[in-house]
C-alpha cells in the first residue's frame, strides 16, 4: 500500500513535490524484523516516549501470548519509518479482534500510535490497514488527546470511544518535588531519631539488578499477601522469568532502574521503572507499611524520579487511576489526561459473518486434506 503526501523540499513558493509513503504490514514472526534502530528513532520522537513502546520491549511482549498473532504496521518513506503501530490478533469464535500488542498485560501503560510530528495524515493510513487485517478493533485504554485519538473517525456509525480511568503523567523536575524533598528529610531525621539505620540502593547494572529484581519479587509477594491478594509474581513462572529476561536486556541498554529503601538491613519500599530516552515509566512499586519510617514509598518515589531525571528523561508515565492521585504519585503533582478504549468494527455484523463462515470452511478443507493425506 502506497500513498503519497506533498512535500514542499526547496523552501519557495512552488508546488510541493509528491514524497511516496509506503505503508508495510508484517504478520506473526515476521512482525519482530520491523521492531529495530530506526522504530526506536521515531518513537524518540514522541511528546511522550513510552519505555514499553520501544523495539526490545515489544520483541519481548510478542512472547507473552502464543495464542495471539503479532501484527506490526509501519508507514515509511525510503529507509525512514514516520508511522508505527505494533497490534495482536487475538481470535475469539472466530471473530479476529485487534488490540495492542500485549493485550490486556498493558492496562496501565496508555500505548499509542507512533507518529512523526511532520506527517500526522500517516495515522488514518495505519489505521485502515489494521482495520482490513481485523474484524474488531480494540485499543486502549490510550490517551484520548494523543495520535490514535486524534485520528480516531469517530463519524463512523461502526466506531465509539469507551472512557475510562486517566494517565497521570508529569513532567521534570516534577511540580512539587522540592516539597517532597523536604518532606522526606524530615521523616528520615525522625526514623533515624527513633533507632533506624536507613539505606538506599539504586540497582542499574546488569550483574547487581538481578539481585535487585530477586528482592521486589519477594517483598511484591509479601505485600500483596498482605493484602489477602495475589502478586502478579506469585505462582507464574513464566512471567517471572520473562520479567528477568526483559529486565537484563533493558539493563544492558541502561533503561532500567530498581530502587530500594532498606530499614535496619531490610526492604521497607522499592521500585522497578524504565527509561527511553526523555520518556520514563514507574512500573511496579512494592512497599510495607508498619515499621519505623514512615512514608517509605514516598522516599523511594523521590529517589527513582531523581535517577531517572539524571538519566535524560524529562516526562514520567505514572500509570492510570481515577480523579487526583494519592500518595506518593500524587506528591509529584502530576497532570490527569483522559483515556478511553477505541473501539470500531471493520465490517458490518452480516461481513462478519461471511468472513468467519469463510475462514471456518478453510481450515475444514485443510483438516481433511491432512487427513486424507494420513490414510494414504
Amino acid at each position: 500500500m502506497s500513498n503519497q503526501l506533498p512535500v514542499n523540499t526547496s523552501g519557495q513558493a512552488s508546488e510541493a513535490v509528491p514524497v511516496a509513503i509506503n505503508i508495510r504490514a508484517a504478520l506473526g514472526k515476521d512482525a519482530a524484523h520491523l521492531l529495530d534502530g530506526k522504530w526506536d528513532a521515531l518513537l524518540s520522537k514522541q511528546q511522550i516516549p513510552n519505555p514499553t513502546s520501544s523495539a526490545a520491549w515489544l520483541r519481548a511482549t510478542m512472547q507473552l501470548d502464543e495464542s495471539s498473532i503479532p501484527l506490526v504496521i509501519t508507514a515509511e518513506i525510503g529507509q525512514q519509518i514516520v508511522g508505527a503501530g505494533a497490534f495482536e490478533i487475538k481470535s475469539s469464535k472466530g471473530i479476529r479482534v485487534a488490540r495492542w500488542l500485549g493485550g490486556s498485560g498493558r492496562p496501565a501503560i496508555t500505548p499509542d500510535l507512533l507518529i512523526d510530528p511532520e506527517y500526522p495524515e500517516v495515522a488514518t493510513d495505519i489505521m485502515a490497514k489494521l482495520r482490513a487485517a481485523s474484524d474488531v478493533v480494540s485499543l486502549g485504554p490510550s490517551r484520548i488527546a494523543g495520535d490514535l485519538g486524534t485520528s480516531f473517525d469517530r463519524q463512523d456509525k461502526k466506531a465509539f470511544v469507551e472512557k475510562t480511568a486517566e494517565a497521570w503523567i508529569v513532567a521534570l523536575p516534577a511540580p512539587k518535588i522540592e516539597k517532597l524533598r523536604k518532606k522526606n528529610k524530615t521523616r528520615l531525621k525522625r526514623a533515624e531519631r527513633d533507632g533506624a539505620t536507613i539505606r538506599i540502593n539504586t540497582y542499574s547494572e546488569t550483574d547487581t539488578i538481578k539481585i535487585g529484581l530477586e528482592r521486589l519479587f519477594v517483598l511484591h509477594q509479601r505485600r500483596w499477601k498482605d493484602r489477602h491478594d495475589i502478586s502478579r509474581f506469585s505462582h507464574n513462572d513464566f512471567y517471572r522469568d520473562w520479567t528477568r529476561d526483559l529486565v537484563v536486556d533493558l539493563a544492558e541498554r541502561d533503561q532500567v532502574r530498581i530502587i530500594e529503601v532498606l530499614e535496619n538491613g531490610k526492604p521497607v519500599a522499592m521500585i522497578l521503572g524504565f527509561l527511553f530516552g526523555r520518556g520514563a515509566l514507574f512500573h511496579t512499586p512494592a512497599v510495607e507499611p508498619g515499621g519505623i519510617l514512615k512514608g517509605a514509598g514516598h522516599i523511594a518515589m523521590q529517589t527513582w524520579v531523581e535517577a531517572a531525571q539524571n538519566a535524560g528523561a524529562e516526562v514520567m508515565n505514572l500509570g492510570r487511576g481515577s480523579g487526583e492521585p494519592q500518595g506518593p504519585k500524587g506528591a509529584l503533582g502530576p497532570t490527569r489526561h483522559p483515556c478511553g478504549i477505541f473501539k470500531a468494527g471493520s465490517s458490518s455484523p452480516f461481513q462478519i459473518m461471511v468472513s468467519v463462515t469463510h475462514r471456518t470452511r478453510e481450515t475444514l478443507h485443510a483438516l481433511n486434506r491432512f487427513r486424507a493425506g494420513l490414510a494414504a
